[in-house]
């Protein structure tokens, strides 16, 4: 940036109209004296020239915003850049003043006005125009920019319709001269001086928007000279009359000219058309979300690579570099010799992709550099934080891996919320730590402005990872570094990931950041581990940093965390959905990664606080859609390829984000319904239903009573979990025949074991085998399994298990049971134990029910049932509010100053005044008006004294307060109000008419909701039942039969991993594992088919972008 705060002006006066190319630029010189007072000041990184200013042609309405924005970001992350414009006061010079020193709502302007101005100040703002007798008088009254230069000339033009020639020339030969310079593209921080490395030619660019006659002959004089022209489509005037012409060649119309005119034009255009590859098009209104900055690159480098075709004579400083193979090595030249380039290539998020272009390019070209794979490991790096996908897609196809080591600036660089707590940021980082806070802290930097990264050398000399601690500045200015967790900087600092306990030697553990992201993404998919897996007490009690290095073995890292997964994480974390899709399609298991990948990005949606932040929420369910139809495409392409092996896939354990899983299961917990709904899946399904011997029961039917001529064993079909089920469900069919029968007898109390009939005993021996399945089962069996197999499952599998309606009513009939046998034991009430045993009654037949899930036409209404049930319930608070708002009312009106509300004198449960208050309007619910009860069978005053003797013979009511008080049996009489007929005028209003509508409205729009995915519910939950009862056994033999199955499992056990097979020793594979073990297919991952069809999905997301 030029050293100047305040406008400065200068009058250069142009003698002749024809300015040569060996000429000195006035204009440049002056700006290289201003250059040259600054030590620290350079040539720019980028030079655009906007030219366009009219005063003729119609003007039209076109996008200036998009002109404007593309503008800003094509120049966002260039360190030093200059704008040249006309410096008018409207048109496009107002334009471009309003883009680079008012606007703080756009790009670069970041997150504050203060940011913003100084953000802008690198732009430096030229304003270069011709001296005119308007733009003399309004010299004063110009938009201040950073440099005024005018230009005056002092020969005779007598033909004053061109006057505008010799300012084009002038303007171009000044481009041209500035293109011919060097600025430093490369340079480091040295004993704080910085040396410049690598220079490159100043990109110079020139971009037309509108314009006139004098535009056509500016952009004529530009391309004569080499320099590169960017035309904006739509912006109408003279800029779209050369497209036309470029693109069709159509004849000059448009503006009203004689014969020599047209004649000069036409020249003009077809030396334009004679240079057209200097020329590139960029159309505003364009729809396919193309950047104005990869347009501004693309022309760049094409003036770099063609501006020699027409040139006749050559710079005789290019003379060593005309057999350079590359745009780059012409245009750059070395100052001193390095050893990594790119460990001073440093670039920021919005950076222009020129500069990567260059690099990329002096990377594969230059012989000074010798360690080309860590050149383009670091490389790749810098193209991961600056989101540049065309350049990671280029080099990941190309075989550079990412290296582990620079995750830990990966992540500093991109995962950082400057001075933020997290409760209240807009941004995944709430997210995470609701999540987990302690890992949340081990991920994500919340450094302050003045707090900045130093990197440390490590103790250990194999140690290749970027080590950090942060870097303040002291009182006196100077930049001491210091360790953020030191009592002096405590309060200053709050970021975990960068608190050390020391400085040399010491380290962050990559390992733990590495745990930090599993551990997120496990929780996010529900299946946290309760044991972090890391090594020393210290490490125990933290999760984000231990100050120890050792080297960092990787072999150790890639066998604990795959490294495409760790990048998948962190796109998905950082909100980059490009480079999310390229990490996805390299990693070893796409299906499963997908299927995990949505339902994280689901679960973040459902965590977002809508309120604050919609749009969040609409970005996470659409990227969770995204890769939810690649799962589906993926599932669909190796079906149709490989039916068996699909199967196979999608029944296999794999391992992800530290979590084994298979794509089915997993699916299954995250609601993903089209998953598995899916024919592969559904398939998978039938064959462990009926055991491999039928695809339909029809079939399976004939197997088993060996009907069909299918050479298939019926002993398969006998011992299939269908005819577990079957058994299982006929004998509690049995079951509650004789519960049913035992319930209609006389039920008295247990005294000796004679007093328990035949109905009771079977009922008791089938309830104790049924618990023993369910609970032993399902609950201690299970959560062992997960505590030696997999510890990130155990609280999960248990959270499904008791939120799963079916299993609720298993454990609430043994509750009641259990309750009515112990009340019966101890010789409680008749009654009492006729109730609990009618309630068990009850909840087992609706647990019969589970047996009609399995059919496809009762199992979609059982599902519309439950989801009616739900619809209620939840409806239900509404209903008590309004119940109880009535009930209130009614018998404030009705029995004024009644103080006995609370039972008094040990009244028992039944003569609760609630029951009073509340059923009056529960039942009018229903239509029943109880006009009589309201109006309390009174005519008038005058009958109230007989009315109340005639009460107190017969029982029924009274008004003698001691009465009612001292008898609970003996109701108060109602003491009639007009104001009683209105509460229930309006109550009946409200909750017949409305509520009761509202309701059937809501059931009405429920059922149709479920009966259009009717088929998709009822496979989705089928998966459910064909899993349980493909290890389950039918009650009550499934005692015995548990018990045979451990003694065969520990038989199984002592035998050798290896098998001998034809004299050959054959190695079981242990690490692939079934989710589902009835299964007959033996666990694939298919890591082949799975990796082309995720390039072909990858390749056809980006064509069709």
């Amino acid at each position: 940036m030029l050293p100047s705060t305040r406008i400065r002006k200068k009058e250069i006066h142009v003698k002749e109209s024809t300015i040569h190319s060996e000429d000195l630029s006035q204009i440049l010189c002056t700006l290289q004296r201003s250059l040259a007072a600054d030590e620290h000041s350079c040539l720019p990184g980028l030079v655009l020239a906007v030219v366009g200013d009219s005063e003729s042609y119609v003007p039209k309405p076109w996008n200036t915003t998009a002109f404007t924005y593309g503008l800003l970001q094509s120049i966002q992350g260039v360190k030093k850049s200059w704008i040249i414009y006309r410096g008018n006061n409207d048109g496009i010079s107002e334009l471009i003043y309003k883009a680079f020193r008012e606007t703080t709502d756009t790009p670069p302007a970041l997150k504050s006005k203060e940011k913003s101005i100084k953000t802008t100040n690198k732009n430096t703002l030229i304003a270069i125009r011709p001296l005119t007798e308007n733009n003399e008088a309004d010299d004063d009254n110009v938009a201040e920019p950073d440099w005024l230069f005018t230009l005056k000339p002092v020969f005779e033009d007598l033909q004053t319709q061109m006057k505008y020639r010799w300012f084009n020339r002038y303007l171009s030969h000044f481009l041209e001269k500035l293109s011919a310079e060097y600025t430093p593209l490369l340079s480091k921080e040295e004993d704080e001086k910085e040396l410049v490395l690598i220079n490159m030619r100043v990109p110079v660019l020139m971009i037309a928007v509108e314009g006139d006659i004098s535009t056509i002959h500016q952009i004529k004089s530009a391309v004569k000279r080499n320099i590169p022209v960017l035309l904006a489509k739509g912006s109408g005037k003279a800029v779209d009359f050369i497209i036309e012409y470029l693109e069709e060649s159509k004849p000059i119309t448009g503006t009203q000219i004689n014969i020599k005119d047209y004649k000069s034009l036409k020249k003009r255009m077809i030396s334009i058309q004679k240079h057209s590859h200097l020329i590139t098009i960029f159309d505003l209104d364009n729809t396919k979300n193309y950047q104005m900055e990869d347009f501004v690159v693309k022309t760049i480098i094409k003036g770099w690579s063609l501006k020699e075709i027409h040139d006749s004579t050559d710079d005789s400083n290019d003379k060593g570099k005309s057999s350079a193979r590359t745009v780059t090595m012409n245009n750059v030249e070395t100052e001193r010799t390095f050893d990594c380039l790119m460990e001073h290539f440093h670039v920021t998020p919005g950076s222009l992709s020129l500069f990567f272009y260059i690099a990329y390019q002096y990377i594969l070209e230059s012989c000074e550099i010798k360690n080309k794979k860590k050149e383009l490991e670091l490389f790749l790096l810098e193209a991961i934080i600056s989101s540049r996908v065309d350049y990671v897609s280029a080099l990941v196809q190309h075989g550079v891996k990412f290296n582990i080591n620079y995750i830990g600036r990966l992540f500093d660089e991109t995962l950082k919320c400057i001075n933020c707590d997290a409760r209240d940021c807009r941004r995944i980082h709430a997210i995470h730590f609701r999540v987990s806070t302690k890992c949340c802290y081990g991920v994500w930097c919340t450094c302050k402005d003045k707090c900045k990264k130093h990197r440390l050398k490590c103790g250990v000399s194999e140690c290749e990872v970027y080590h950090y601690v942060c870097e303040l500045e002291s009182k006196n200015g100077e930049q001491t570094l210091t360790c953020c967790s030191t009592k002096k900087f405590k309060n200053d600092c709050r970021c975990s990931r960068h608190r050390v306990t020391g400085i040399n030697g010491t380290c962050h553990k990559l390992h733990d950041l590495l745990q930090n992201v599993h551990n997120i993404c496990q929780e996010l998919l529900h299946y946290p581990k309760d044991v972090l897996d890391t090594n020393g007490e210290q490490a125990q009690k933290r999760c984000s940093v231990v100050p120890i290095c050792s080297g960092f073995s990787r072999k150790k890292i890639n066998d604990h965390n795959d490294l495409y997964h760790v990048l998948l994480a962190w796109a998905i974390f950082a909100q980059k959905e490009e480079l999310a899709s390229i990490f996805w399609a390299k990693c070893e298991n796409p299906l499963l990664t997908a299927i995990m990948a949505s339902s994280m990005m689901k679960t973040m949606a459902e965590m977002v606080n809508a309120a604050t932040d919609l749009k969040l929420n609409k970005d996470l369910l659409k990227h969770s859609r995204l890769f939810e139809k690649r799962a589906l495409f993926l599932m669909n392409s190796l079906y149709e390829e490989d039916g068996m092996g699909c199967m196979s896939l999608m029944n296999t354990e794999d391992k992800v984000w530290g979590v084994r899983v298979a794509p089915v299961e997993c699916a299954f917990d995250n609601g993903m319904i089209d998953v598995v709904c899916h024919p592969c899946v559904q398939r998978l399904l039938n064959r462990v239903w009926y055991k491999d011997t039928a695809a339909m029961w029809r079939d399976w039917m004939k197997i088993l009573f060996c009907i069909s001529i299918s050479s298939t064993d019926p002993a398969n079909a006998w011992a299939s979990p269908a005819m577990m089920f079957l058994i299982h469900y006929l004998i509690m069919l049995g079951m509650l025949v004789g519960y049913s029968a035992f319930l209609l007898s006389n039920i008295k109390g247990i005294n000796t074991f004679r007093d328990i009939g035949v109905y009771e005993l079977l009922l008791y021996l089938w309830i104790t085998a049924d618990a023993v399945e369910e609970i032993f089962r399902n609950i201690v069996i299970t959560v062992q399994r997960n505590i030696s197999h997999n510890q990130s499952r155990k609280r999960f599998r248990l959270y499904c298990y008791l939120t799963n309606l079916w299993n609720v009513l298993a454990l609430l009939s043994y509750a009641v049971l259990v309750s009515a046998v112990l009340v019966r034991t101890f010789n409680g009430s008749q009654r009492f134990e006729i109730r609990l045993y009618s309630l068990g009654l009850f909840i087992m037949y609706m647990r019969f029910f589970h047996s009609l899930m399995v059919l496809t036409y009762f199992g979609p209404k059982l599902i519309m049932i439950g989801k009616m049930l739900k619809e209620l319930l939840q409806f239900s608070w509404i209903l008590f509010v309004f119940i109880m708002c009535a009930g209130v009312l009614y018998h404030s009106n009705m029995y004024p100053n009644h103080r006995d509300m609370w039972p008094n004198h040990g009244a028992d449960t039944a003569h609760w005044r609630i029951w009073k208050i509340i059923s009056l309007p529960y039942w009018q619910l229903y239509g029943e008006l109880f006009l009589d009860e309201l109006k309390g069978g009174m005519q008038d005053n005058r009958d109230i004294l007989s009315k109340i003797r005639e009460t107190n013979s017969s029982g029924s009511c009274t008004s003698v307060e001691l009465e009612w008080e001292s008898n609970p049996d003996i109701e108060r009489c109602v003491e009639y109000d007009w104001a009683i007929m209105v509460i229930a005028a309006m109550y009946m209003l409200i909750s017949n008419l409305l509520l009761f509508n509202l309701i059937i409205a809501l059931f009405s729009y429920r059922f149709k909701e479920v009966q259009n995915n009717s088929d998709r519910l009822w496979k989705y939950w089928r998966y459910a039942i064909i899993k349980d009862y493909s290890t389950r056994f039918p009650v009550p033999f499934n005692v015995l039969l548990h018990v045979f199955n451990c003694i065969c499992n520990l038989c199984k056990r002592k035998r050798p991993n290896c098998i001998r097979q034809n004299g050959n020793q054959r190695v079981v594979n242990t690490r692939l594992k079934k989710c589902i073990e009835a299964c007959s297919l033996e666990p694939d991952t298919l890591i082949k088919l799975q990796s082309k069809y995720a390039n072909s999905r990858l390749y056809n997301e980006m064509t069709r972008n």
